[in-house]
C-alpha cells in the first residue's frame, strides 16, 4: 500500500512540475484516482516539504521541492533503468546501513536525514546535521567472490569524486581505500558491509556519507558549502549524479572490467605514486603508491620491490 501511494505521487509530482497551474480534477483524470485521493498526496507532500501553492479557480502550482529528500522526488529524478529498485527514507534512523541489513532487498536504497548511530571505517563515528547532508545505504547483489570485496570500496570513493567534479568542476579526488578529499580535506567516506554464500558476495551494502551543507568540526574534514562558499546546496542533484555513476562504475565490475576501474582510480587518486605510510601490524612500511590491483587492493612499491599489495585500512601521505 505504501509503495502504490509513492508511485501516485510520484506521477503527481510530474504532472505539477510540467503545468503553470493545474486542476486537481485534471490530475485525478491523469492518475485515475478520485480528486479526494489528490487532495490527501498533495497535503502529504506539502507536509513533507515540498512546496505546492493553491489557487482559486487555478488549481495547484508547483513550486520547489523542499529540503527532504522524500523517496517520490528521488524516484522522479532517477536516472532510466537506475539499480535502484526501491526507496526507503527516514526522518532519522540509527544508521542507513542497519536499516539496509534490516531489509537486505537487491536495489533497495535506504536513504535518512539524520543518524543517531552514524559510523565509518573501524567503527568510527560520523557526525552529520539533520537536512543537511546526504546519508545513504545501496544494496546490491555482485555475484563475485568475497576476495572482490575491496573494489567495491573503490567504486564507491570514485561515484562520489566523479559526480562531484562533474556537478562542480571542483578537483575531488579518491584516497584509499574509502574516502574523498577535496584539497586534502575529506568531504565523504565509504563504509562497505556484506553477506557471503559459497564464497561468493551475496548482497553488498554500500553505505556513503557526503558532507554537504554542514559545518564539519574536524580539523581534516571539510563540506561541499564550506570548499563552494555557498549555503543550501542542492543534495538532491549530488544524490542522484552519485547514483548516475554508480550504475556506469558496477556496470564495470559485473563485465569484470578491472582494468577500467584501476584506470579511473589512478586518474582521480590523491595517493597515486606518492610516498606513502603503510602501518600493518604494528609496522610501518615506506614506499611509494602504484595504485590499485584489480581487486582494489593498494600496491606498494618498496625499492626493488615492486607490487607488494597491501589489503590494510591505515595508510598516510608522506608529504
Amino acid at each position: 500500500m505504501q509503495r502504490k501511494g509513492i508511485r501516485q505521487r510520484v506521477k503527481i509530482l510530474k504532472i505539477l512540475t510540467q503545468f503553470e497551474f493545474i486542476s486537481g480534477q485534471s490530475i485525478a483524470n491523469s492518475c485515475n484516482i478520485s480528486r479526494i485521493a489528490v487532495w490527501k498526496h498533495i497535503n502529504y507532500l506539502k507536509d513533507n516539504g515540498v512546496k505546492i501553492d493553491t489557487h482559486s479557480n487555478k488549481g495547484y502550482s508547483f513550486i520547489d521541492f523542499g529540503n527532504r529528500l522524500l523517496p517520490e522526488i528521488i524516484e522522479l529524478k532517477l536516472p532510466k533503468g537506475s539499480l535502484v529498485k526501491d526507496i526507503i527514507y527516514f526522518d532519522s534512523v540509527d544508521s542507513t546501513n542497519n536499516a539496509a541489513k534490516r531489509v537486505l532487498k537487491e536495489g533497495s536504497l535506504a536513504i535518512a536525514e539524520q543518524q543517531s548511530r552514524g559510523r565509518g571505517r573501524g567503527g568510527k563515528e560520523w557526525k552529520s546535521q539533520k537536512y543537511k547532508d546526504l546519508l545513504f545505504s545501496l544494496t546490491i547483489s555482485p555475484n563475485v567472490p568475497y576476495y572482490y570485496l575491496p573494489i567495491f570500496n573503490i567504486i564507491g570513493a570514485l561515484s562520489v569524486a566523479r559526480a562531484l567534479n562533474k556537478l562542480f568542476k571542483i578537483g575531488a579526488k579518491t584516497k584509499w581505500p574509502n574516502d574523498v578529499l577535496i584539497g586534502g580535506k575529506k568531504v565523504s567516506g565509504i563504509l562497505i558491509e556484506f553477506v557471503a554464500e559459497l564464497n561468493l558476495i551475496d548482497k553488498l551494502i554500500m553505505g556513503i556519507g557526503v558532507d554537504v551543507n554542514s559545518k564539519p568540526k574536524i580539523s581534516n574534514s571539510s563540506s561541499m558549502a564550506s570548499v563552494l562558499k555557498e549555503n543550501n546546496l542542492d543534495r538532491l542533484s549530488i544524490l542522484i549524479a552519485i547514483i548516475d555513476e554508480l550504475d556506469s562504475l558496477i556496470e564495470l565490475v559485473e563485465k569484470k572490467n578491472f582494468n577500467k576501474i584501476k584506470s579511473i582510480w589512478n586518474k582521480y587518486s590523491f595517493d597515486f605514486k606518492k610516498r606513502v605510510r603503510v602501518v600493518e601490524f604494528e609496522r610501518n612500511i615506506i614506499g611509494s603508491s602504484g595504485g590499485i590491483d584489480s581487486y582494489g587492493n593498494l600496491i606498494v612499491c618498496k625499492g626493488s620491490k615492486i607490487g607488494a599489495v597491501y589489503p590494510t585500512e591505515s595508510i598516510k601521505i608522506i608529504k
